[in-house]
């Protein structure tokens, strides 16, 4: 709130952008009179936290909140210094490489060693976080609450117990949200590990030595020290987040190999130019069920036995998916929408929605908050040789073909091009897997 002497006004003014980003200063509200200005105020607060500001230290989880409530205070600022910030790079520097690069791509959004050398002569990374990011100011309700999210974060990854990734993913953006990150335009590390929550713990001690803090952080440093000398590597959190995934993957080696070189065609031949995006390609991936582990699609592959009066017909298409999304599919398969699941495709209702075009797919893969990178999933569908074709949403298109003895197995949609070199499962592989991962890069034409 500021109040102009000479307009005699008071002004709400609000600055919107991701910590440590240059932000932008906007006018809410202005008015002679400070109630209104103050109901501007609380009104925005409880849009944006879904939280009345007079019950904004209460704890208690709400669905579909945008932001959390941060407090600052400034009276830190000069009484209070910055200790040793959480330092990334040594985390899983000895896993291996094949698995390495897509692991950090799915948990970091991309490789986290030092950016040193493309930093202005004289300004290192360590001191443009410490100058970006309101460390000082965060008031001992903040970090308490950080404290207490780490806390929670730790009970997920006991070793009695099977990860479950999402509600770690959630974990850490809830911790992330209250305890700012900065580092160029990186996303923050994902804190999956005992060490990573060693690191934050180390860190919210040395704004705030309580007693509370120093004891999670030994508690913490005596699991780690136990998982290592138990586990050796799956101590690492990138192979222990690979090992607790019920699908494993291979990169292929080999650029010359037959099977490369027609993944390749079919990924730049599929991409058209309408959709503005010029794909280049990084990596390919073979996915795969691991030995001795449920498929997730196994009981609909069973149940298909017998007559079928939508007829067979499987194709290769493609799914785009953002890169911190790919974690839970090569988890749990790619999942037709469950109650209470995020909404991620409403034109045809619920379903898998899969594209002959990688560039159309690969819209879908927010590559703009990766620098460009994204991965693309080349499946194997059983589309049926019966299909409602559709150049219209269709929002209930999930009953239509979901009904007992329809004869479509899916809706497809007619759009401004047609399919242009569909490829059938028979494809000539030499017997590898059909579906796989492509890791990419996306540039807008």
């Amino acid at each position: 709130m500021v109040f102009n002497l000479w307009s005699g006004k008071y002004t709400f003014l609000a600055r919107e952008g991701r910590v440590g980003s240059q932000s932008e200063l906007r006018h809410k509200k202005e008015s002679t009179d400070l109630k209104v200005v103050t109901a501007g105020f609380r009104k925005e607060f409880r849009e944006k936290t879904s939280v009345v500001w007079g019950e904004r230290y209460k704890q208690s989880p709400r669905l579909g909140r945008r932001f959390h409530f941060v407090e600052l205070d400034y009276r830190w600022s000069s009484a209070r210094l910055v200790g040793e910030l959480p330092d990334y790079k040594a985390v899983d520097a000895n896993i291996h490489e094949e698995l390495k690069e897509l692991m950090e791509a799915m948990l970091y959004g991309s490789p986290t060693q030092n950016d040193a050398e493309n930093e202005p002569q004289g300004v290192s990374v360590t001191s443009r976080v410490v100058l970006s990011a309101p460390y000082e100011q965060l008031s001992l309700w903040a970090v308490y609450l950080g404290f207490k999210t780490l806390q929670h974060l730790s009970k997920y990854l006991e070793s009695d117990r099977s990860i479950c990734w999402r509600a770690v993913l959630n974990a850490s953006s809830l911790y992330r949200s209250r305890i700012p990150f900065c580092s160029g335009n990186k996303r923050a590390p994902v804190v999956s590990s005992y060490h990573a929550i060693f690191l934050e713990l180390r860190f919210l001690h040395s704004l705030w030595p309580r007693r509370e803090i120093a004891d999670l952080l030994a508690d913490v440093h005596l699991r780690g020290s136990l998982q290592v000398r138990t586990h050796k590597m799956l101590a690492q959190p990138l192979y222990r987040a690979y090992s607790s995934l019920r699908h494993g993957f291979r990169r292929l080696t080999d650029p010359s190999s037959f099977e490369f070189r027609e993944l390749e065609q079919y990924l730049t031949k599929s991409c058209h130019g309408i959709h503005h995006l010029r794909i280049e390609l990084r990596d390919i991936y073979r996915v795969f069920v691991k030995a001795g582990l449920h498929n997730p699609y196994g009981d609909w592959i069973e149940g298909k036995q017998g007559y079928d009066v939508c007829g067979e017909d499987r194709l290769l298409l493609w799914h785009g998916t953002p890169l911190d999304s790919l974690l839970g599919i090569l988890d749990l398969g790619l999942q037709i929408r469950r109650r209470g699941a995020t909404w991620t495709g409403t034109m045809f209702g619920n379903g898998i929605y899969l594209a002959d075009a990688s560039s159309k797919s690969a819209t879908f893969c927010k590559h703009y908050l990766w620098d460009g990178e994204a991965v693309l999933l080349l499946c194997e569908a059983d589309v049926g040789r019966m299909r409602c074709r559709s150049a219209r949403s269709m929002e209930n298109g999930h009953d239509v073909i979901g009904k007992p003895g329809s004869p479509y197995r899916s809706i497809e949609g007619l759009g401004k091009i047609g399919p242009a070199g569909w490829k059938n499962v028979e494809w000539a592989l030499g017997g590898a897997p059909s579906y796989g991962v492509v890791r990419m890069v996306c540039v807008e034409s």
